[in-house]
């Protein structure tokens, strides 16, 4: 028991540094950021079909599948 520390052995250590000893001014009330390719609702608006218009519909095309034996197991 020869080496047991002072009872005030944490006094000794340095006081710590704050990193930012001023805070970091905020600003109030401010609109947030977009991420790039964001799409507004006053964009959205423009692209609307109109109603009233006929749509021009375009056929589908149908897809003819050929038969593969190469994707059965022997």
């Amino acid at each position: 028991m020869a080496n047991i520390p002072p009872p005030d052995h944490a006094a000794d250590l340095p006081d710590d540094e704050p990193v930012k000893p001023e805070p970091t001014p905020m600003i109030h009330h401010h609109a947030p950021a977009l991420f790039e390719g964001y799409i507004d609702d006053d964009d959205m608006e423009d692209n609307e079909e109109d109603p009233n218009k006929d749509p021009k519909e375009e056929p589908i095309k149908q897809v003819n599948l050929e038969q593969n034996n190469m994707d059965e197991f022997a």
